[in-house]
């Protein structure tokens, strides 16, 4: 018999990637998982797998976004010298990330 190889984290990855454009197009509340595996190209029981239920992948999700944005405004801040020019540089940041 031959198993179905995979590379686990890359597999999540997608379905995280396949979940984020998912909410964004249809809301979080009219995301199923059945959507997010039609999507991804996984089975419903290899993304329970991987995260417990919708709402910690999007948990999970959210946690992310915040991180990736944090650590794009950490490379950034350092040009801003001042309070204020921090704080408008910041609202840019918000902006457009």
């Amino acid at each position: 018999m031959n198993k179905r190889r995979y590379d686990s984290e890359s597999a999540k990855k997608n379905i995280m990637h396949q979940a984020t454009l998912l909410f964004s197009e249809k809301d979080y509340n009219l995301t199923s998982f059945e959507d997010i595996s039609k999507a991804s190209g996984y089975s419903k029981s290899h993304i329970y797998y991987h995260f417990k239920n919708k709402e910690s992948l999007f948990v999970l999700l959210a946690q992310k976004t915040m991180q990736d944005w944090h650590e794009k405004w950490i490379e950034k801040e350092p040009a801003f010298l001042t309070a204020a020019d921090k704080l408008y540089g910041m609202g840019k940041h918000v902006l457009y990330h």
